[in-house]
């Protein structure tokens, strides 16, 4: 046996197999069956499947699972899908707990705001609890400023020329032209001076003149003779007596305008009372009137409308629906 032979005989470890054998073409392995992108099969059955597919020859040994280069089998393909549901379930577990707690900030979100809702609604009735109470304490006040000012009177109309040093004696030349019956020396005054002009009087108007007496009846009996030389003139000037009231109850007044207007029209009587009502005498019996919808409902009663150019608008601010009754004062009263 020659050298070549010997050396063969050595590969192949086995003497009975001669050359011819070694040089016979081996099985090929099989492959794992490719995965088609389109393909219908679910991922159960490949998880189901088995990990490897099993190859006869010397091609099967454990070097293979190194080598990136090889197809991957069904065993491959389900580990990564666990690894990929384990990555994923580990962030929507993070997701669920924020979810979670961001449901239960939102129902405390919730919560505060529908206490909050009820308090407001509290609130509010309380103001407007409030509001009710100011406005009648605000009217009770009123009144009584207006009590107090009952003894003043209010000249409107003396021109300026005459000062402060000539009033006094202005005043009883117009006592003794009003009351000629009574000596000017019986009508007596505790002071008279000139009131700030206010920011409506036109720039030619002159300040008011503030009369104040210390009998009540004395005051009265002026102002019932002022009545009767309705338009009263006296040393050409054209004077006006008005009663002396505070501010808020003007502005009440002055919304009644267009009220007491078509009452004057109709040939109504009507004068003021406290508290700010309106008493109007009509068929034997009085009414009071308060607001702007006392004042509609008597007015349509009686046949007489109102346009929208002469509504009466009372300020909301004195919109007073309680009813005071009215006490007459004798002209014997004293201030």
């Amino acid at each position: 046996m020659g050298k070549k032979a010997k050396k063969l005989k050595t590969l192949t470890g086995n003497g009975s197999r001669d050359i011819a054998d070694l040089l016979q073409p081996r099985p090929r392995p099989k492959m794992a069956p490719q995965i088609d992108a389109y393909s219908t099969s679910s991922e159960e059955e490949l998880l189901d499947a088995p990990d490897e597919i099993p190859c006869s020859g010397s091609m099967h040994s454990p070097q293979r699972e190194e080598d990136l280069t090889a197809p991957a089998t069904k065993g491959d393909i389900k580990a990564l899908l666990t690894n990929i549901r384990a990555f994923f379930n580990a962030d929507l577990n993070i997701i669920r707990e924020d979810i979670t707690v961001v449901t239960a900030r939102l129902q405390a979100n919730e919560d505060a705001i529908t206490s909050l809702a009820q308090k407001q609604e509290s609130t509010n009735e309380h103001l407007l609890q409030l509001q009710a109470a100011h406005k009648s304490m605000q009217v009770r006040l009123d009144t009584q400023d207006d009590a107090r000012r009952r003894n003043n009177l209010k000249i409107r109309g003396i021109a300026e020329s005459v000062t402060e040093q000539e009033l006094p004696h202005f005043l009883r030349r117009l006592w003794t032209t009003l009351l000629p019956q009574r000596s000017a020396k019986g009508i007596q005054v505790d002071g008279c001076y000139r009131l700030a002009k206010s920011n409506r009087a036109p720039a030619g108007v002159p300040r008011d003149v503030l009369i104040r007496f210390p009998l009540l009846r004395d005051k009265l009996a002026l102002q019932d003779a002022a009545k009767s030389r309705t338009p009263l003139k006296f040393e050409e000037m054209q004077l006006q007596l008005l009663q002396d009231l505070c501010r808020s109850t003007l502005e009440w007044r002055r919304s009644f305008q267009q009220v007491t207007k078509i009452l004057r029209s109709a040939d109504i009587s009507y004068k003021w009372g406290p508290s700010r009502a309106l008493l109007v005498h009509k068929d034997g019996s009085m009414h009071q009137l308060s607001t702007a919808e006392d004042s509609a409902t008597f007015l349509q009663g009686l046949g007489l409308t109102m346009s929208s150019d002469n509504t009466a608008h009372p300020s909301h601010r004195w919109d007073v629906r309680r009813i005071v009754p009215f006490i007459p004062r004798s002209a014997d009263d004293t201030g």
